[in-house]
């Protein structure tokens, strides 16, 4: 396992930037998150935690 160094980081990062399909999957994971209603799921957890039937 490489250490991480500022230039490993800034080859992985540039890396990263510089290649579409890194791109194309965060698009296609950001549309599948806001496609979800997150913050109902939360509550809904929240709620059979906090009150129990």
């Amino acid at each position: 396992m490489k250490k991480l160094n500022a230039r490993s980081l800034r080859d992985a990062v540039s890396n990263v930037m510089a290649t579409p399909s890194y791109r194309i999957a965060a698009q296609r994971l950001q549309q599948e998150i806001a496609g979800r209603n997150s913050l109902e799921r939360a509550c809904e957890i929240a709620e059979a935690l906090l009150l129990p039937e």
